[in-house]
């Protein structure tokens, strides 16, 4: 069964064209379809800039007429000395705004050092001598000694307005660790400490959520071979993020550091093994001693911290809480973290149960005595 279809336009009807209208049609299936690109480039190229010297200043005074005589070329010898005298009097007049524009073109050509954070350059206020300007070794005396050591103090304040400039541009901040620093360390390490952030920032953050290596038993121990967590939170804090000894070291800042023991790698290896319930310890809740312990899952969705409590940072209260703060801050929302402060004895016995437990593939010996005494450390 057919049927036709009659089309209007306004009250006349129209005749069909069938030819005409596959014609249109293709022509309408041609205009869009997607071209693909004859290049591989899947980015654009970063425009190549032209280099236009700009600390290079010539003196406004050799754009005053000839008749000033402040030029280059200057009064004629026959020249009265007031006449001299007059012309040195306004080359001196004139030279204090030459220092000024000179220092200002001298800063824009260094903005590119402003923002670097590749090397440690501290200098944030740049400028030049007059040694070119007409008149200036008559008028001015240049001292051989250097006036850098005078902006030092100044120097780091603006370095780090302009590190916290840079790093929020990512949302990120060191308000609070600034705050602790302030009184108790000079600000030469917390340039560093923000310098090291924003070269390690692709590391740090893209890897934020990416584990540690541990089927590697010559990796785990002495090496960088560390969470992505441990590395922002570490950087955070300004303290190395190596996995280290801690008990062995002196009292100083090369010592800080901590663990980090995820609770799920604790669990029971292998589900098929009969004794498997047996042969694994667990983690002892101290909160729901009246729960039944069958309904408690105590490796998933946790982590402990280990941290020393010898080192004299990591005793002050302030620095404490802020710790606790950048944990809730850096770990997901559903991870309940517990924090252990040991003493060096009790570093050493944790250092020795976690470097066996990683040497050892995580066997169930050396699980159970590592559980053993996360759960009897002080929590």
């Amino acid at each position: 069964m057919t049927s036709n279809i009659t089309f209007y336009k306004g009250q006349i009807p129209c005749n069909l064209n069938l030819n005409k209208a596959k014609i249109y049609l293709k022509s309408l299936q041609q205009k869009n379809t997607k071209t693909s690109s004859s290049t591989q480039t899947k980015d654009i190229p970063i425009p190549v800039g032209q280099y236009r010297e700009l600390s290079d200043y010539e003196s406004i005074q050799n754009d005053f007429p000839a008749t000033y005589g402040i030029g280059e070329i200057g009064l004629p010898a026959s020249a009265s000395p007031k006449r001299k005298a007059q012309a040195k009097q306004l080359q001196a007049y004139l030279m204090f705004f030459d220092q000024l524009l000179a220092n200002y073109f001298a800063q824009l050509d260094h903005a590119k050092d402003l923002f670097s954070f590749q090397t440690k350059n501290n200098t944030t206020y740049f400028y030049q001598e007059l040694y070119s300007i007409p008149g200036a070794p008559e008028i001015l005396n240049f001292e051989q000694n250097s006036p850098e050591d005078q902006w030092n103090d100044i120097d780091k304040i603006i370095k780090n307005r302009f590190l916290d400039h840079l790093m929020a541009q990512f949302c990120e901040k060191f308000t609070d660790y600034s705050l602790l620093l302030y009184e108790s360390i000079l600000d030469e390490k917390l340039i560093d400490d923000k310098i090291s952030f924003l070269q390690n920032y692709p590391q740090i953050s893209a890897g934020r959520g990416k584990a540690f290596n541990y089927t590697d038993s010559s990796q785990v121990w002495d090496t960088e071979n560390v969470s992505g967590l441990k590395q922002r939170i570490c950087s955070l804090l300004g303290i190395p993020y190596h996995r280290k000894t801690l008990a062995l070291c002196n009292e100083s800042d090369e010592t800080e550091g901590f663990h980090i023991v995820e609770h799920i790698l604790l669990r029971p290896r292998s589900s098929n093994d009969p004794d498997s319930d047996e042969n694994f310890s667990e983690f002892k809740s101290n909160t729901d001693s009246n729960t039944d312990s069958n309904t408690i899952d105590p490796y998933s969705f946790q982590l402990s911290f280990v941290f020393p409590d010898w080192l004299h940072r990591f005793q002050e209260e302030n620095f404490k809480q802020l710790i606790y703060n950048i944990i809730s801050a850096e770990i997901p929302a559903h991870i309940t973290p517990y924090c252990h402060w040991l003493d060096k004895p009790n570093m050493i016995k944790f250092e020795n149960a976690y470097q066996l437990w990683l040497n050892t593939k995580m066997d169930k010996n050396s699980t159970n005595n590592l559980i053993e005494f996360l759960g009897n450390g002080s929590i």
